[in-house]
C-alpha cells in the first residue's frame, strides 16, 4: 500500500535539495568558486528525480518515458 503522503513528502524533499544545489552553483558562478560545475549537476539530478517522481504521481506515462533513455542503451 503507498503512503501518498510519504510520497508528496519525498517530492517536496527532491525540490527542496534541487532549489538548494541551483543557489548553490549561481553563488559559486557569481563568486568564481571551482564547486559550480558540481553544484549544478547535483541540482540537475535533484530536478531530474523530482520530475520523474512528479510523472509518476500524475500518472503520465508519456512524459515518464522521456526519462527512461537509459534502459534504451542496454
Amino acid at each position: 500500500m503507498l503512503n501518498e503522503e510519504l510520497i508528496h513528502r519525498a517530492h517536496a524533499m527532491l525540490l527542496s535539495r534541487y532549489n538548494f544545489f541551483a543557489k548553490q552553483a549561481v553563488f559559486c558562478r557569481m563568486y568564481g568558486y571551482s564547486t559550480e560545475t558540481d553544484a549544478a549537476a547535483r541540482a540537475s539530478a535533484y530536478k531530474s528525480a523530482y520530475d520523474i517522481l512528479w510523472y509518476a504521481i500524475m500518472n503520465n506515462e508519456e512524459c515518464l518515458k522521456e526519462f527512461d533513455c537509459y534502459n534504451e542503451r542496454n
